[in-house]
């Protein structure tokens, strides 16, 4: 057990069976490997609310931008603080942004569709933006249906979409100026 604390594995409790010094130290060791749990799972939400926060950009739009590697923790914290999100806003569309995301492996990006279809069940649409070449060639790698999940090259290009509506066509510059080169 001591070796196993020593690389780090708070999980499992001490036992401390006598009463004597060593009863008291195994005590003394449990109630600070409790202490320690407790403060990497508190420093685990704080990490997760920071790394993904939902940021108002305008009247019913939301963004999230997922920055480094994804594992399934991650996005499912992220999935539900969107959710939550967009439900106490009344938020009608949300810009996942990737543009810090290097890649996509099948599970993270199953766990995008299902972002976006947990933000549909509470009202709202999903736009994944900073969609670059690679996460693009992942995607189609991965064949995944993405039906019914709007994307765009850029956060601004997102935002340009979720402000003029459905109406727009996937792409296509909402002006001569915002053509990006």
């Amino acid at each position: 057990r001591a070796a196993e604390l020593a690389q780090g594995q708070l999980d499992a409790p001490i036992e401390s069976r006598g009463r004597d010094e060593i009863g008291q130290l195994a005590h003394s060791f449990d109630s600070m490997r409790e202490s320690l749990l407790e403060l990497v799972k508190r420093q685990e939400r704080a990490i997760d609310a920071l790394s993904a926060p939902v940021i108002p950009l305008g009247e019913g739009v939301v963004a999230m931008t997922l920055v480094g590697e994804l594992d399934p923790r991650r996005l499912a914290r992220a999935r539900q603080t969107l959710v939550e999100s967009l439900h106490e806003s009344g938020a009608r569309t949300a810009l996942l942004d990737l543009t810090g995301v290097p890649r996509l492996d099948p599970e993270s990006a199953a766990g995008l569709v299902a972002a976006a279809r947990a933000a549909r069940l509470v009202g709202a649409e999903v736009i994944l933006t900073g969609i670059g070449p690679g996460i693009a060639s992942s995607l189609v790698e991965l064949d995944l249906d993405f039906e019914g999940i709007p994307t765009e090259r850029s956060l601004q290009r997102g935002m340009a979409r979720a402000v003029a509506g459905d109406g727009e066509e996937p792409g296509a510059p909402t002006s001569p100026d915002e053509e990006e080169h």
